[in-house]
């Protein structure tokens, strides 16, 4: 459902680990005078390598800055693409009438706050005619509308866990930090090895510091990350990615239930091991090729 915006996602993060890992092997070659050209004819000019490169320090600032940088804006573009084709998923399933409650109010008053500030140059490519008709749309008898995901994605502070949970309950998916930390994936990362933290939400809100930090120049040298903590962010996104995929997705299939746009095929009740279940399959005819979803308390795949 959501597996081609997380594969997506998890190439953009690990060209960020291909890139930290790269640059610091050869600032080493570089600094300690190891880059050379071995058994290679012709071989090009180092000189230039020697001559234009930054020295250890700055090039270590440049790195820390790039990578928290650019993993953090993967992060926000995929929760953004994650919630845009939830919306997407609702417009196109349920009438406007039959929205929660909650939903429809949060709706209404983020398009408030979108239509008081429409002269700021974050919305200059909406216009309100459209907004207006969206509205007017979504109670004629076709029912057609447009949850305007630029109202509904509105954030003012960068994404820590509290502004992420907020996000994603405005949008109809409940409970997003409680799921994050009983997850298998975010489970996994932080039971490999030591951390940095020992918590989704306070391993979120570090990279999201050391993101304001670079974008605003308040970076020294102690502050600077290591290579291994910057693969460290790297990986506990690819993991959280995850996590977060499978939440909205798990709303999805609810929301499909509730509406009856889908329905319960069974239910496992034996687990055996190497994976084996029985499961009571009802009123189903299941093909070798069909996609079956499962899903409890903590997982949805």
């Amino acid at each position: 459902m959501y597996s081609s915006l997380v594969e997506k996602s998890h190439l953009s993060v690990e060209a960020v680990k291909r890139h930290v890992d790269a640059s610091s092997a050869i600032r080493s070659l570089i600094i300690e005078g190891r880059l050379k050209c071995v058994n290679s004819t012709p071989c090009f000019d180092l000189k230039q390598f020697y001559e234009k490169t930054p020295n250890s320090t700055e090039w270590r600032v440049i790195d820390h800055c790039s990578a928290v940088t650019r993993l953090y804006a993967i992060y926000e573009q995929f929760v953004h693409d994650l919630l845009r084709s939830f919306l997407s998923f609702l417009e196109r399933s349920v009438a406007y009438s039959e929205l929660d409650t909650s939903l429809r109010s949060e709706h209404r008053r983020m398009v408030g706050q979108i239509l008081m500030n429409m002269d700021r140059e974050r919305y200059r490519t909406l216009r309100f005619e459209s907004i207006i008709g969206d509205l007017a749309s979504a109670f004629t008898a076709n029912g057609s509308y447009r949850l305007l995901p630029e109202a509904m994605l509105i954030h003012e502070q960068n994404l820590r866990m509290s502004d992420l949970a907020t996000l994603f309950s405005r949008c109809g998916i409940p409970n997003v930090a409680a799921w994050v930390s009983k997850h298998r994936t975010i489970k996994s990362f932080f039971s490999e090895q030591a951390r940095q933290s020992d918590k989704a939400d306070a391993e979120l809100k570090q990279l999201v510091d050391y993101r304001n930090d670079a974008a605003h120049g308040g970076i020294d040298v102690d502050s600077v990350l290591g290579p291994e903590i910057l693969i460290e962010f790297a990986e506990f996104l690819a993991a959280l990615f995850v996590a977060l995929a499978e939440c909205a997705q798990w709303s999805l299939i609810q929301k499909s239930l509730d509406y009856k746009k889908t329905r319960l095929a069974g239910i496992i009740n034996e687990v055996y091991s190497k994976n084996i279940v029985v499961a009571n399959v009802e009123n189903a005819t299941l093909t070798v090729g069909d996609l079956v979803y499962l899903r409890a308390d903590n997982y949805c795949y």
